[in-house]
């Protein structure tokens, strides 16, 4: 009898055992219900944009009850613009925040960005990327079957050129120097028009061309020249603004098809607070970080007004071409837009 008490016992231990450890298992699935949410970026951890993307976590963080695992993957680390956004589409990825200029290889319409001298200032821009046209734009990746969802317009700023072989000037010094520029037709035209030798060439090469002379420039905003140390390998930066350059925060469909609707909005409304971070800590920075290139050695100037009108002279006959291929009643609603916003 003692002998059949101890086995009944040993039995329900081990029962009790056994239901324990199924219970740590519904625990453990419970949390593979955890989001992965990988996100590449061409910038360094200094870049606004990563600030956006630790914003856009927080919010994630607070609004799903920490669902969301993100991972943020900076410096190029998974490749140039081009390949994130080609990993996209595999579903290797799940969102990037690529340069407009590559961008517009997927999607024409976005090429309007491209046009230079199109957006005078920030106000503009604020209030033109609140406007039906930028919504209409951002639609265009599901419309044309890309892979990808564009889910909101990122801050990197206006275009100004550096240069190590001399100052710019005036348009005339412009003539011969060999420019790096993303490859986008009309980015490479522009610089042109403005009589240099435009070469393309991925951004993530950038720094060693120019370490190594084999470019004697390149334009970007001043948050990437600070952020990415090219004023280490420059000389000289002259503000030109001759380009508003957006990112566009894109997220895989693969990915997006897997979200319910209520996390899909989270998702959405963090990316759109990360946004107001980025450029928040974009416009704050700016002349902070102007100063600081200039203590480390690089001449900061500013390009007389009536050289900028020679600019814009210069490349009106590229503007009428790019708006006859684009589509004039497209690139005319846009420029229209564009005017509405300066109001």
């Amino acid at each position: 009898m003692r002998k059949y008490i101890i086995l009944c016992a040993v039995i329900l231990t081990l029962l009790i055992s056994g239901c324990s450890s199924n219970t740590e298992n519904v625990d453990v699935e419970n949390t593979d219900d955890t989001i992965k949410f990988r996100v590449g970026m061409g910038n360094s951890e200094d870049h606004q944009h990563y600030a956006g993307l630790e914003k856009m976590i927080e919010v994630l963080e607070e609004e799903s009850g920490g669902k969301f695992d993100v991972e943020i993957f900076a410096n190029a680390t998974l490749g140039d613009d081009r390949e994130m956004m080609e990993g996209l589409q595999a579903g290797t990825l799940d969102a990037t925040l690529p340069a407009v200029g590559v961008v517009s290889n997927f999607v024409t319409e976005f090429e309007i960005f491209n046009f230079p001298f199109l957006i005078p200032d920030h106000e503009t821009v604020d209030n033109l990327i609140e406007s039906p046209e930028i919504e209409d734009l951002l639609n265009k990746f599901e419309e044309t079957g890309q892979g990808m969802v564009g889910m909101d317009i990122w801050e990197q700023g206006f275009l100004q050129l550096t240069s190590s072989k001399h100052e710019i000037n005036s348009i005339e010094d412009m003539k011969g120097l060999k420019i790096r520029a993303m490859e986008n037709d009309i980015q490479l035209d522009t610089l042109k028009h403005l009589g240099a030798n435009p070469t393309p060439m991925a951004y993530s090469e950038l720094f060693t061309a120019l370490q190594q002379g084999a470019v004697d420039g390149q334009q970007n905003p001043i948050s990437n020249i600070y952020s990415d140390k090219l004023y280490e390998v420059q000389d000289n930066v002259t503000m030109t603004n001759h380009h508003y350059g957006p990112s566009i925060f894109l997220v895989s469909e693969q990915f997006l098809d897997k979200l319910s609707d209520e996390e899909r909005e989270i998702l959405e409304n963090a990316i759109f607070e990360g946004n107001k971070k980025a450029k928040e800590v974009s416009r704050e920075q700016e002349s902070e970080q102007i100063e600081k290139i200039k203590e480390a050695g690089l001449k900061v100037i500013d390009l007389d007004e009536k050289e900028i009108e020679k600019m814009e002279e210069e490349v009106q006959p590229l503007i009428d071409k790019y708006r006859k291929e684009l589509g004039e009643e497209f690139v005319d609603d846009f420029y229209q837009a564009v005017e509405d916003a300066s109001k």
